[in-house]
């Protein structure tokens, strides 16, 4: 650092040198800090490495930076709390409040699904046959194959919204279950299924839908009738009759377990604005069935449901001290709670174990 000679008194040019010397200090410990920021804490994805890897605990796809489960970056884009690479063209994620999702690269983009419907959807592509017949939506090809035929099924539409149809025979009949609800409002344009659950061993699938035109939102049951036809329940459950359900709320069902009398119970998260409140309701196998009486069970997100009835919740805490902070528990079939799930390794939802 160069000094220019000064008229001025001795003094005050030994003053100026020191000042001089402790801003150019300064300039230096910021580079350093900027540098230290830029080269290590920060990530260090590399557009050079293909594929899914990660970078200083942080998910990378080639140079991309994967911290939201959209990539949209906007306030309803959950974050991506925790994560494991299944291959180099698969990550299994865990986004903030919501289910398990799969993020896979097709066709060069990536895309998100929940990882059931994943599975799901890998199984029927795997045993995909020839269609029994050529009247066939493509959402639906895979419910075509002779394997399928006769059986309901629910994939994600190939679109990436991570929505379901509702296919049989090869046909998506999403519109006609909206229809036969008979709720105002539901069936037409902005109609979408929020989630679909299946009963283990019977044709028989509980279903969420929701319009995100009107805000309208129902679970309604639906199944074949005798005569080999899709039958949809009407008005099982409407969102309009939950207290402190918002306009834009909607359904998340988690988890289906046998009830006494055959009934079946079914779990499931009403999405709210601002918040996320666990519910259940029990229904008879029967597609003519009284609309259901729904009782809280818990505050929090439910993830899933094992067959005794205990349930994994996730549940958002405020600290002081460290702000916002989630707590994994396991809760009894009364909503009482059990233990502190173990959410320090990446388990699948059903083999997380309790706290010792």
């Amino acid at each position: 650092m160069i000094i220019a000679r000064s008229s001025k008194p001795s003094w005050y040019r030994t003053i100026a040198t020191a000042i001089a010397s402790v801003i150019g200090s300064v300039g230096v410990f910021v580079l350093i800090g900027f540098a230290l920021f830029f080269f290590v804490l920060r990530s260090d994805c590399s557009v050079n490495t293909a594929g899914f890897y990660e970078s200083k605990g942080t998910l990378c796809y080639g140079a991309k930076e994967i911290n939201t489960l959209t990539g949209k970056g906007d306030e309803k884009d959950p974050l991506i709390m925790k994560h494991a690479i299944l291959d180099k063209d698969k990550a299994l994620v865990y986004p903030h409040e919501t289910e398990p999702h799969v993020i896979y690269a097709e066709d060069g983009k990536l895309k998100f699904v929940p990882y059931e419907s994943y599975k799901l959807a890998q199984k029927l592509y795997e045993e995909y046959e020839k269609p029994v017949t050529s009247n066939v939506d493509y959402e639906c090809r895979g419910s075509s194959s002779k394997r399928y035929f006769n059986v309901l099924t629910a994939p994600v539409k190939p679109n990436n919204d991570g929505n379901y149809a509702i296919c049989y025979r090869g046909i998506d009949y999403t519109q006609d279950i909206a229809k036969q609800s008979f709720k105002k409002g539901l069936a037409g344009d902005g109609l979408r299924i929020t989630s679909a659950l299946k009963v283990k061993g019977y044709e028989i699938m509980y279903v969420a839908l929701y319009n995100d035109n009107t805000g309208a939102a129902v679970i309604e049951m639906v199944t074949i009738d005798s005569a080999g036809k899709i039958r949809g329940s009407s008005n099982l459950i409407d969102k309009d009759e939950i207290p402190g359900s918002d306009a834009d709320g909607r359904f998340n069902i988690f988890g289906i377990i046998k009830s006494k009398n055959d009934f079946n119970r079914i779990y499931f998260n009403l999405r709210n604005a601002t918040n996320i409140t666990i519910y259940q309701f029990e229904a008879p196998p029967s597609i003519i069935s009284p609309r259901a009486n729904v009782k809280f069970f818990a505050h929090g997100v439910g993830f899933w449901v094992g067959d005794t009835g205990n349930v994994s919740v996730s549940k958002s805490y405020v600290s002081p001290e460290t702000g916002r902070y989630e707590v994994s528990v396991l809760l009894n079939k009364n909503g009482k709670e059990i233990c502190k799930l173990d959410d320090s390794k990446n388990y699948l939802i059903s083999d997380q174990k309790c706290k010792k």
